[in-house]
């Protein structure tokens, strides 16, 4: 089924369940006819559906309704180009406006991850639901018939979503089939502004995944999206041959620059001009993502 808001285009909205947990997947189809890559998309902390956000009677979201799933899906496929697929693997339950994705990691009641490799959350659980989600897709005439499976993916963590992405790498590196199967038709990894509400991991940093990150060579595009709002409190190091593409380096920290990195990646040479790239009307500090 689809919904739209006023400005936006109309999402597809697919639902399953992956390890015992409720995942919803939203999805903003190609806008050619013949696509080149899927997207998946992780957002972070406070991003839900514009009207959730609008109806949330918790509060503080209104400032950030610009960044909404419903305005970010767009801004991504602007970074990506018209051929990409672009799908939302919303978290499994929101706490107080934190994201919290433990159908696919180990994390604690507000979301931050601990990364266990043994856990083997993240491989499974992204491949079953992306799977279930795109079956749903080709049935509503969404997609062309075997284009879920044969396209390559790119993987988006935004803020809080990069816990997915870390997990990921984790099982990566403690060789789990599941996430080297994923892994092997991923082109690029995208580290957007990243976090782990405020714990310790906003980075892949143990030694094996970043073993296992590195040791992919060319093949894998891996691209570290930040802001000073993330990239300041960023002190250990990568070890690993990855771009850092730098956004709004000579500005204050700002949470609204921090939504803003969506819009304003740079992928493959292409500039992102999305909507959530527009200039921020104020700083503020909000609600921590």
């Amino acid at each position: 089924m689809a919904s739209a808001s006023a400005s936006a285009p109309a999402l597809g909205v697919y639902r399953t369940a992956v390890h015992g947990l409720p995942s919803e997947v939203l999805h903003l189809r190609a806008r050619v006819a013949r696509a080149a890559r899927h997207v998946l998309f992780f957002p972070g902390d406070v991003q839900m559906r514009r009207a959730e956000m609008a109806a949330d009677l918790r509060g503080g979201t209104d400032e950030w309704q610009r960044f909404s799933l419903d305005d970010s899906l767009p801004a991504l496929q602007a970074a990506f180009g018209a051929d990409a697929h672009v799908w939302c693997l919303r978290p499994a339950r929101m706490v107080y406006q934190f994201a919290c994705y433990q159908q696919f990691a180990s994390v604690n009641l507000l979301g931050a991850a601990e990364y266990k490799p043994d856990a083997a959350r993240a491989g499974t659980g992204i491949a079953a639901v992306f799977a279930a989600a795109a079956e749903q897709a080709e049935a509503a005439g969404e997609l062309r018939a075997g284009e879920g499976a044969a396209l390559p993916l790119a993987l988006v963590g935004f803020s809080k979503g990069v816990v997915v992405l870390n997990q990921l790498a984790a099982e990566l590196g403690a060789r789990e089939p599941a996430a080297c199967a994923l892994v092997a038709r991923v082109a690029e990894l995208h580290f957007v502004d990243g976090g782990n509400g405020a714990e310790r991991g906003a980075f892949p940093l143990g030694a094996a995944a970043l073993d296992a990150l590195a040791g992919a060579g060319t093949r894998l595009r891996i691209a570290c999206h930040s802001t000073p709002y993330m990239l300041r409190s960023a002190k250990q190091p990568w070890g690993a041959a990855v771009e850092v593409l730098d956004y709004f380096a000579h500005e204050p920290p700002s949470l609204a620059r921090h939504f803003e990195a969506l819009g304003a990646m740079r992928v493959g040479g292409r500039a992102g001009g999305g909507a959530a790239a527009a200039p921020a009307a104020g700083g503020g500090d909000g609600p921590p993502v």
